[in-house]
């Protein structure tokens, strides 16, 4: 951990990333983190370095870093101890972005350790003006995920089905909702739908095994399907068959699943979180939660899942919004740009 992993672009390597040893892994700050190196590699010499226990930057190199949220900590300590290091952060989660934990000890420190870090890329704009409140004097730019090709494919009409088929496809991790969402769904037993759930469980094996333990007891077991996480083409399938995308989360700097759920003309159940807002239409911004609101979520989700007609709606509004994400490169040249700067 924390040695040289991989290389690209041409000639003798004279950029650098710090990566968590999640990077391989289907989360949507791992796939964002990915695109962008994939897209600098073109053009760029770069150098992909993994974090992890253990690790011994002493012997990392100076010249340019570019450092996601995960690995705040250890890229602040080589970037103070390496005079030649500077530093770009990528932040995907910050507890100083999150209105639930922006007074907590962790907030402060990470403010004291982004001081060592010339700019931040943040991922939605409402993370930008967070970070941009909380004081940070350097350069800090929005670069929005990039929305894969294949998602803007037409879209075949929704046929107005009995059963109303619901998909989540989040990290299974407390922060998700995931047992909120169950909860609320014991309540809405009387209505016709199922619940299938997508997301890499071993990121916390013991909530998933909590969680799996759950539904596995409740009265509506035999409604709810979970997967571990699935390729791009897989997902799509799943989007396409589904005729709901609920997201439960308690905060979002961003959302890759939403925009992707958008442009595949789902409508959206979730709460008024983080960046989430500003990726919806106001159609859709108007029918999300405020956070904590468990009767108001559990009236949402009767609401859409009683009328195909507004999920028809909806889901058209969502789609139509997701022609404004930004297509595939975009993102990639934005980041290029923002690094080119002195």
């Amino acid at each position: 951990m924390g040695e040289l992993r991989w290389s690209g672009g041409l000639g003798l390597p004279v950029f650098y990333a710090l990566m968590p040893a999640i990077h391989d892994r289907q989360t949507g700050g791992s796939i964002y983190n990915r695109q962008m190196l994939d897209h600098l590699a073109k053009s760029t010499p770069i150098e992909l370095y993994l974090d992890g226990p253990g690790t011994d930057y002493s012997r990392w190199p100076g010249g340019l870093w570019l450092v996601d949220s995960l690995c705040l900590e250890r890229g602040a300590t080589h970037l103070a101890h390496c005079p030649g290091a500077s530093g770009v952060l990528i932040a995907h989660y910050l507890e100083i972005l999150d209105p639930r934990r922006q007074d907590s000890a962790r907030a402060a420190a990470e403010a004291a350790l982004l001081n060592r870090y010339r700019a931040v890329v943040t991922t939605s704009r409402f993370a930008q003006r967070a970070l941009m409140a909380a004081g940070f004097e350097g350069a800090v730019v929005a670069i929005p995920p990039e929305l894969a090709p294949e998602y803007r494919s037409p879209v075949q009409r929704r046929r107005a089905a009995e059963k109303a088929a619901i998909v989540t496809i989040a990290s299974i991790v407390p922060a998700k909702g995931l047992m909120e969402m169950l909860d609320a769904l014991i309540q809405l037993s009387d209505l016709d739908w199922t619940w299938e759930v997508i997301g890499d469980a071993a990121l916390d094996a013991a909530f998933a095994d909590r969680f799996r333990d759950r539904v596995g007891r409740s009265p509506v077991s035999r409604r709810i399907s979970m997967r571990g996480a699935l390729a791009a083409a897989a997902i799509m399938d799943v989007y396409d068959r589904s005729d709901l995308f609920a997201l439960p989360s308690r905060f979002e700097t961003c959302s890759m699943a939403t925009m992707e759920a958008m442009a595949r003309g789902l409508p959206v159940a979730a709460f008024q979180v983080g960046g989430l807002p500003d990726l919806l239409p106001e159609v859709s911004r108007q029918a999300l939660i405020p956070p904590g609101d468990a009767a108001g979520w559990v009236q949402i989700l009767r609401r859409l899942l009683s009328s195909a007609d507004e999920r028809r709606h909806l889901g058209e509004a969502n789609r139509q919004a997701s022609a404004s994400f930004p297509s595939w490169g975009d993102s990639g040249r934005a980041l290029e740009s923002f690094l080119s700067r002195p």
